[in-house]
């Protein structure tokens, strides 16, 4: 009878995992990490172009609402930012990675602006998207398309944007 309380006692007192159970964990715990990672990297890239492409939208629409408003006589642009410190769109050229600015030309009033992107982001647009008071696109006739790039890792994720000469515009993938 001692030894069945000895033995039963002793039990009580291990508690834990072996050796073995924990090795397995890990094992496991590494396949999910390498499995889940690469996944995770698709995940952040494509959030990433989707939240660019949507906040060059809502620029977009921003100046062709300010221009229509009624509250300015002048033109609303957005182009992209530059050091030059009367703010004119003209001298900065289509270097769309320093981010952009919305801007009532004529004074040069900066209304919004976004700075520069991360690494491995690429936007390929025109100069200048210019609003005429009615809300039409000035100095094009036809589509104005613009492609946003992020790089992560190996892979891209892309999107798509048309601004119309009627001033809709639409984030097309």
């Amino acid at each position: 009878m001692t030894k069945n309380c000895q033995f039963l006692s002793m039990r009580q007192r291990q508690r834990g995992f072996t050796l073995i159970e924990l090795m397995v964990a890990l094992v496991v715990l590494g396949i999910l990490v390498t499995v889940g990672i690469p996944g995770f990297q698709n995940i952040i890239r494509d959030n990433r172009a989707t939240s660019i492409s949507n906040e060059l939208l809502g620029a977009v629409q921003f100046a062709r609402s300010t221009a229509v408003s009624g509250e300015s006589t002048n033109r609303v642009v957005v182009c992209p930012v530059c050091d030059d410190p009367n703010h004119d769109c003209n001298a900065c050229g289509n270097d769309w990675q320093e981010g952009w600015m919305v801007l009532v030309e004529g004074p040069n009033e900066v209304l919004r602006s976004r700075g520069p992107f991360p690494g491995g982001v690429s936007i390929n647009a025109p100069a200048l998207i210019r609003f005429s008071n009615m809300g039409t696109v000035m100095g094009t006739t036809g589509d104005i398309d613009i492609s946003i790039d992020v790089e992560l890792g190996s892979s891209t994720a892309s999107r798509a944007m048309t601004v119309f000469p009627s001033g809709f515009s639409r984030i097309d993938n």
